[in-house]
């Protein structure tokens, strides 16, 4: 009997490779190769199994599909392993003598050479010979002669046996395209995704036009775009990190805290840039002509500023409101600052600068008085007067004349240690101090005009007698202390008489009244004054003589001022500043000055004496009859 391909051999069965290398007590799928060839046995009948001298049984402790076997338990690692495929047999049978006749193989059933190739010969008969060792040539395939070849899936394509051209056409698969290392001289194109093995949650993703992005987890991670590059596009609490050649956090994001922390992991702060315990950490903004800079040096000092010769600026608004210059002047409201510090505006009657201290908590000692200081001014020079070594000095300069200067100074040490001194100076009286603040707390006030009087004025802040104390070294009489005016004209004065008295002086100068009538009737209103004798009611045991205001008011309404039983009201409050500190409804006290009741006590006088002399001249030509 004839047979196509190799003649069968009953019986014969085949040892497969072992594959025991791969035993690792978890995988229990493998492929089964007979001399590294890929074999399939017809079932599990059809192979025998033999693990560690134990022979395996068939459907239970394994199945066969294809060329994988598939182990029920995962074989443990060192578990020997021995596979025998075992050989189909042949069924045989003797065909009869002259039971095939022509009937049954005509010789015209084949057409002799119709299959002929240079190897393979069907001849009349339809019995097929071939050449040893044949081979179907190049020219015996046409190109483009082969639409579709099936190839069993157990076949493999080895080596370098195939080396095809598909043009632009498709490979479908529905499996895998692997290999140890390969190389694609063209591009590869997908529509979206690259998976990785075995982790189908992370990806290269291609998810919309001229965008690329990287998954892990089944997030988006990194996100390339036209216009941006994305990190943590999900806004997911992963962490971004950059490392440098000796710091891991180089750069770091904390994404659940949505801070950046710059040379570590914890930021505080949105952006939190920090060195290590001692080192000198820097920031740097600059350009090819100025640094900007601030640091910390490894002795703990903070910087900013610049590094370079150029100002440094503060604004507000976009609008420069200070500048320290390269020579380290302050200046604010100047972009040119002359001295260390100098403040300047350009509207008249502006405030240049204001100094305040809300705190009013007291010190326990004097070592602690300057915590509380609004503006303190220091100096440790040794030269010059002792009472000049610290102050303030204000200087007015006009278009063609030296301006006056005035100064505030401390005493700190020499004649009238602990004082605080106010001083003017001028071409011609020179530094002259006008106001004292003792260490007592007594203030004095100082005068002089061309140096020929002084006055002096002193309050004296003693706890048992206080008093203002008025003082003068003028040597001609009838100087004046204090003078009252109104509309720049005088209006009175308290003056020293010369002899040691003291003057009290109101105008009165003819020249300045009017309607100038003789008093009459003044017994009549004397007879309606009322005066009393009282106390205060601060000071029970002290009683006086005097007038009740609203009873002197109607008799002598000028020596009064104010109105019975007056109180604050709101219009009151708002109109008089005497007022200010008053609430409405607080009354509003009249005064009364006696020294107006005078001239009516001496018209009365002379109207008591006019009578008196009346009577006497009666009393006296009475005597005379």
């Amino acid at each position: 009997m004839a047979y196509i391909g190799a003649e069968p051999v009953p019986g014969q069965n085949r040892e497969v490779d072992d594959i025991s290398s791969g035993f690792n007590g978890n995988a229990t799928a493998f492929t089964l190769q007979v001399s590294s060839v890929n074999v399939s046995p017809e079932s599990a009948n059809n192979i025998l199994i033999n693990l560690g001298g134990v022979l395996q049984n068939p459907g239970t402790d394994y199945t066969i599909a294809a060329s994988t076997i598939t182990f029920t338990t995962a074989p443990a690692a060192g578990l020997s392993f021995f596979g025998l495929i075992l050989g189909a047999g042949i069924n045989t049978a003797t065909v009869a003598d002259d039971t095939i006749g022509p009937s049954k193989l005509i010789d015209t059933a084949v057409t002799a050479g119709s299959y002929t190739t240079a190897d393979i010969t069907v001849d009349a008969q339809g019995r097929v010979t071939a050449a040893a060792n044949g081979t179907i040539a190049t020219a015996e395939i046409a190109d483009g002669a082969v639409t579709n070849i099936k190839v069993n899936n157990s076949a493999a394509i080895a080596g370098t046996k195939i080396s095809p051209d598909f043009g632009s056409q498709n490979i479908v698969t529905t499996g895998s395209i692997s290999g140890a290392a390969g190389t694609f001289t063209g591009d590869v194109t997908i529509p979206d995704t690259i998976v990785h093995t075995g982790d189908s949650d992370t990806k290269i993703r291609f998810p919309a036009a001229n965008v690329i992005s990287f998954e892990t987890a089944g997030a988006d991670r990194l996100a390339i775009g036209t216009n941006e590059v994305v990190v943590n596009d999900p806004g997911n609490s992963i962490d971004f990190r950059v490392e440098g050649d000796t710091n891991a956090n180089l750069l770091f994001v904390d994404a659940s805290a949505d801070k950046i922390g710059i040379g570590h992991a914890s930021p505080a702060k949105l952006l939190d840039v920090k060195g290590g315990d001692g080192a000198t950490v820097e920031q740097y903004l600059r350009n090819n002509t100025i640094n900007l800079l601030s640091k910390i040096e490894t002795t703990n000092n903070a910087q900013f500023g610049t590094e370079t010769s150029h100002p440094l600026l503060f604004l507000t608004g976009n609008a420069e409101r200070m500048r320290i210059n390269s020579s380290g002047f302050v200046g604010i409201g100047t972009t040119s600052p002359a001295v260390k510090f100098h403040a300047d505006t350009s509207t008249v009657g502006a405030v240049t600068g204001i100094f305040e201290n809300d705190d009013n908590t007291a010190y326990s000692s004097a070592a602690e008085g300057h915590f509380n200081n609004v503006l303190q001014l220091m100096s440790t020079t040794t030269t010059g007067q002792n009472d000049q070594s610290v102050g303030i000095s204000f200087n007015l300069t006009l278009s063609g004349q030296t301006g006056s200067i005035q100064e505030i100074g401390a005493v700190r040490s020499g004649n009238g240690e602990g004082k605080l001194v106010f001083r003017t100076r001028n071409a011609s009286h020179g530094r002259t101090e006008r106001v004292a603040i003792n260490d007592d707390g007594s203030v004095l006030f100082r005068g002089s005009v061309a140096n020929t009087q002084n006055t002096e004025y002193e309050f004296l802040a003693s706890s048992t007698s206080p008093y203002l104390r008025l003082n003068h070294t003028a040597n001609n009489a009838n100087h004046t202390f204090i003078q009252f005016r109104a509309n720049a004209s005088q209006v009175g004065e308290i003056k020293d008489d010369g002899d040691g008295t003291i003057t009290y002086a109101t105008s009165s100068d003819y020249r300045l009244k009017e309607n100038i009538v003789d008093l009459s009737d003044a017994i009549t209103r004397i007879k309606n004054l009322k005066p009393r004798r009282f106390n205060f009611k601060v000071a029970p045991s002290y009683t006086k003589d005097g007038f009740l205001a609203h009873e002197l008011q109607e008799v002598v309404p000028e020596a009064v001022q104010g109105t019975k039983d007056e109180v604050v009201t709101e219009t009151s409050k708002a109109n008089f500043p005497t007022l200010s500190d008053k609430e409405v409804g607080d009354p509003v006290y009249q005064t009364a000055d006696v020294s107006r009741v005078v001239p009516l006590l001496a018209a009365g006088l002379k109207e008591a004496i006019a009578k008196i002399e009346t009577l006497e001249s009666e009393v006296a030509a009475l005597k005379a009859s």
